[in-house]
């Protein structure tokens, strides 16, 4: 087994996840595909690369810490990583790697398509509404 599916047990899963209820939860540890446990660590080597990680022999641990994350998100994560200033925590890089949410209220409205009024239709519809409110 790797080292990251033999630190991968359910009690240490229970623990480091367990507060985070919002999230994906993580994988089993037989379901760590190699290839995922390639992405994670090229990604790593990467940021290390990039001078991001002050530790680079936690790498192990970082990689722990990322397992539970598809591919898709660490891919997002890691390229938005570059672009970060300082040291990076695995928190940070775990923030990096969830998808944006966007919130409805936030979002600003678009007008609906409308035609504008003939002016003599206008006038009208004004005289209209005068003469019922008896204006």
């Amino acid at each position: 087994m790797s080292d990251i599916q033999t630190l991968l047990n359910s009690q240490n899963l229970e623990k480091l996840y367990g507060q985070h209820q919002d999230e994906i939860k993580p994988e089993k540890p037989s379901q760590l595909s190699p290839e995922k446990a390639r992405l994670i660590q090229m990604g790593l080597e990467r940021l290390v690369s990039y001078g991001l990680l002050s530790d680079p022999s936690a790498i192990r641990d970082w990689a722990n810490g990322l397992a539970d994350l598809s591919e898709e998100r660490l891919t997002a994560g890691f390229v938005k990583a570059k672009d970060y200033t300082g040291y990076l925590t695995l928190g940070d890089l775990r923030n990096l790697c969830k998808k944006p949410v966007e919130n409805g209220s936030y979002r600003r409205f678009k007008a609906l398509p409308h035609k504008p009024m003939d002016s003599d239709m206008l006038k009208s519809k004004i005289a209209k509404m005068r003469k019922q409110l008896d204006i």
